[in-house]
């Protein structure tokens, strides 16, 4: 159900797509896949937003990353910067990906 909702959505060429939690249910080959199709569709014009607590994904996908806390941002920047801010990632909840 999960691919073939974000089909349908890329189907429709938006110039912007906002995706929550894409690839929650999948395993991590699909997910994978998934992610590379829609860096292809970035990389032809298309924004791409992703919501995810995933920060796996965030590592591997993403180019700028927003944090909200308590209903506010507390981060706005590279995933470079927010991995190495541990006060962000105390406020947040998050932990950084295993290497």
């Amino acid at each position: 159900k999960r691919l073939l909702s974000v089909a349908t959505a890329v189907i429709a060429q938006p110039d912007l797509l906002i995706l929550d939690e894409p690839t929650v249910g999948l395993d991590r080959v699909a997910a994978h896949d998934l992610m590379d199709k829609l860096v292809a569709l970035n990389q032809t014009g298309t924004t791409i937003i992703f919501i995810t607590h995933d920060m796996r994904l965030i590592n591997l996908f993403a180019q700028q990353v927003i944090v909200m806390a308590d209903g506010r941002i507390v981060f706005n920047g590279g995933t470079d910067d927010l991995f190495e801010n541990a006060t962000v990632l105390k406020q947040a909840h998050l932990l950084p990906p295993s290497l």
